[in-house]
């Protein structure tokens, strides 16, 4: 009985494997996605209500502190080695149990790209993709010129919480069914370099139910990293997804500020799928695949990411690819480079499909 007291944590993370294990994606999406994460969601929202800054910072604080005094009572209260250990599974299998509860069984549900039901029966030939990267260049350039000249570096004056309620509103016109739930869900902008330095740009915290962004940023990738972890916090998991989806509605935003935040976003995969299929080609023929105002504005955003690296953006690159191994993404991060099979796969679906049916439906 003294085992299960304290051992209760483990049992905890047990259930939650045999629960991963034997739920239909299917069940997962009709019964949590749709059901017992939405209410997570809404109560979520009326918690963060009451914050004005990250409530995070309280639950890691306290989280800290508990592991301490933990570790604390070890050394100084002579506990024995199996009591510790108990007493710190018993903490983290909680945590793990918590995770998935308000959130991470939404790993388990299908797919997006599943559910585009039309896959590609061979690879995407490199003269589609300079076709879609001149389409899409041209959209970009004509978008950046009515925001600033070609000869100017890329600026815009508006507060980053200002963007955050831009894309809200975005993305509630776009999606008015749950205007409510988007309007409300807590975005916060944290300290310059905490996350990026890192190796991330944006981050969903399940346990206080904020998306997070880094303000650090440059102001190009803000308004598409804030939609990518806005529907994070929807319930939609992969990274993938995220990518598809705030591609999506951010392009057809009211906005062309996010509308070239979107477009901007997109052609940096297809030219990162261009690099990789053919370096050479690439380097030769770059000049003639975008404006050189674009590459501009390419090269500023890598300076911006440049000036982060280091040990902890590697280290932190290292353990997002593990987590989401964990989650049973098998491509790990490499699951990021999958918007543009996604959006040519959508072109086709889109003929017969509603998105927000595949969106927020079973399959």
């Amino acid at each position: 009985m003294v085992f299960f007291k304290k051992g209760f944590g483990l049992l905890l993370i047990a259930i939650t494997f045999c629960l991963l294990k034997f739920s239909a994606p299917t069940f997962v999406e009709s019964f949590y996605s749709t059901n017992v994460f939405l209410s997570i969601r809404h109560f979520y929202n009326q918690l963060n209500h009451f914050f004005h800054f990250p409530i995070s910072y309280i639950f890691l604080v306290i989280s800290i502190a508990y592991l301490l005094f933990l570790i604390y009572r070890f050394f100084k209260k002579g506990k024995t080695k199996t009591a510790i250990f108990l007493n710190i599974s018993n903490f983290l299998g909680i945590l793990f149990f918590v995770f998935y509860l308000v959130w991470g069984y939404n790993y388990n549900r299908p797919t997006l790209e599943s559910k585009l039901l039309s896959p590609l029966d061979q690879e995407i030939q490199i003269q589609e993709i300079k076709k879609e990267i001149a389409i899409i260049a041209q959209k970009a350039i004509e978008l950046r010129r009515s925001i600033i000249d070609d000869s100017l570096p890329f600026s815009v004056l508006t507060t980053d919480k200002e963007v955050g309620k831009m894309v809200k509103l975005s993305l509630s016109e776009s999606l008015p069914k749950f205007n409510k739930l988007i309007s409300n869900i807590p975005i916060r902008s944290l300290p310059d370099g905490l996350l990026m330095n890192c190796g991330i740009v944006g981050q969903y915290f399940p346990f206080t139910g904020e998306s997070n962004f880094d303000v650090g940023m440059h102001d190009i990738r803000k308004p598409v990293v804030i939609a990518h972890e806005l529907f994070h916090a929807m319930g939609h998991c992969l990274e993938s997804d995220c990518d598809f989806l705030a591609y999506h509605y951010m392009k057809s935003s009211n906005s062309v500020y996010i509308r070239y935040s979107a477009e901007m976003e997109y052609l940096k995969y297809l030219l990162n799928d261009l690099r990789q299929r053919d370096t050479l080609d690439f380097k030769q023929n770059l000049p003639k695949l975008i404006p050189l105002a674009l590459k501009m504005d390419f090269d500023a955003i890598r300076e911006n990411r440049l000036k982060y690296e280091g040990f902890f953006s590697v280290l932190g690159d290292g353990v997002n690819n593990l987590f989401l191994k964990f989650q049973g993404v098998q491509e790990g991060v490499k699951s990021y480079d999958k918007l543009v099979p996604m959006v040519y796969k959508w072109k086709i679906v889109s003929q017969k499909e509603i998105l927000e049916n595949l969106i927020f439906k079973p399959k």
